[in-house]
């Protein structure tokens, strides 16, 4: 009998080191396990039985990889450290969760991803947000958080993401938020009512190569000395931006691929350097007041990359540049509502046939809402070997037959057209 109880304590261990008995012990870090229980109490107003959160029953211990039909989503324990049994990512569902963030978030000071993203959470970002000096992610997008960003985010000095895009929030950005943010590679602002300048200290952010601000109300003159030079794409549109492109710094951005300032007040000439810029794919300056494009007939676009050029909605006065057919990869071209007074180049004509070149042809191009002159090149009135999108409504044309669909619609009076 001795010898049966002495071996209950060694067939114990062997079951549990097989995983046949399990013994339920609390291990989850307790601030942490806090923390769950008041996102949980936060949310518990509009809490769908599906979703993340409402599998969280803390009747069992959260990092416990036993407890997965309690705890099924929502966040995750440190694999790297499995002894330490904290919280190293809180990626919520997109379920609708309402209600303002708790303050004791800051505790997860382990948390290495915090996304919270599109659900319908209030109120400001809580200053102790700045408590996860180990974040990497951040995402707050999505939401209906009011109010600024707080000054004490400028601790977040490893986060390689942060968006807080599609919010209410509003006033300056803090003059040193990315003061240490050196290994920011992705920012997004969009859709918010910020307001003010650019700070300075974004010009730390030297590995940022994705940034979008569009939709706010910032005004800035100074843009792009404030930029790093690190970037791939920059969108900026529909803001207050008051600048000109004739700076030296333009020319910085050898890694930009994508410039978007459409809908704000670019003013002056466009230096044809821009267009030399070696990776530069897409450039939207649409709807500001630009005056002229600087004559390009003698720069080498032969390595060029540009696919799409929009300046339309400005106030450019002059001849079509007839240099912007030699684009190679050019396939898009819009030139729309200025005031360009010349004839349609010939060689527009030809980019669009691709006429036996190896360039690709133009698969887009608006010329309407201008004061072109003369008649249709006839390249453009017979048959076409590629399919093209194109307007040259609303100019003095005085050939131009209704019967080719660029031209149906009506021209500009003559009238208009002694302007």
């Amino acid at each position: 009998m001795s010898m049966k109880i002495s071996c209950l304590p060694v067939l114990l261990l062997l079951l549990l080191l097989l995983g046949i008995v399990h013994l339920s012990v609390a291990e989850t870090h307790p601030g942490d396990v806090t923390v769950l229980k008041n996102i949980k109490a936060a949310v518990a107003a509009f809490l769908p039985q599906s979703s993340c959160v409402a599998s969280w029953d803390f009747s069992r211990d959260p990092c416990d990889s036993y407890a997965s039909e309690k705890f099924v989503c929502g966040f995750s324990c440190d694999a790297a450290n499995p002894r330490s049994k904290r919280i190293a990512r809180l990626e919520l569902d997109a379920s609708g969760y309402s209600g303002a963030i708790p303050r004791s978030l800051g505790n997860l000071e382990s948390l290495v991803v915090l996304d919270i993203s599109q659900n319908s959470f209030t109120g400001s970002i809580p200053s102790e947000i700045a408590r996860l000096r180990n974040l990497q992610k951040l995402d707050l997008s999505g939401n209906k958080l009011s109010g600024a960003l707080p000054q004490s985010m400028a601790q977040l000095n490893k986060l390689e993401y942060l968006s807080v895009a599609n919010n209410k929030l509003s006033g300056t950005l803090p003059v040193s938020l990315f003061s240490s943010m050196k290994d920011l590679q992705r920012l997004y602002l969009q859709n918010n009512q910020f307001a003010g300048a650019l700070p300075t200290s974004l010009s730390n952010t030297v590995n940022l190569r994705y940034f979008d601000a569009s939709h706010n109300g910032f005004a800035d003159s100074l843009l792009f000395s404030k930029l790093p030079k690190s970037l791939y794409q920059l969108s900026l549109r529909s803001n207050a931006a008051s600048l000109t492109l004739d700076s030296p710094d333009v020319t910085r951005f050898q890694d930009l691929e994508v410039l978007d300032l459409s809908s704000n007040k670019v003013r002056g000439p466009l230096p044809s350097t821009i267009f030399l810029l070696p990776s530069l794919q897409q450039l939207n300056l649409s709807h500001n007041q630009l005056t002229s494009i600087s004559s390009t007939d003698h720069l080498d676009f032969s390595n060029s990359q540009l696919v799409a050029f929009d300046a339309s909605h400005n106030n450019i006065r002059g001849s079509l540049p007839v240099a912007l057919s030699r684009l190679n990869r050019l396939s898009s071209l819009s030139l729309s509502s200025n005031h360009f007074t010349s004839r349609i180049p010939d060689e527009y004509a030809k980019k669009v046939a691709a006429d036996g070149s190896t360039a690709l042809p133009l698969a887009r191009l608006f010329l309407d809402g201008n004061y072109l002159q003369g008649e249709v090149p006839s390249l453009f009135l017979k048959p076409l070997p590629n399919l093209i999108s194109a307007s040259f409504t609303y100019n003095c044309l005085k050939k131009c037959p209704a019967s080719l669909s660029f031209c149906s619609g009506s021209q500009r009076p003559d009238s208009e057209c002694r302007y």
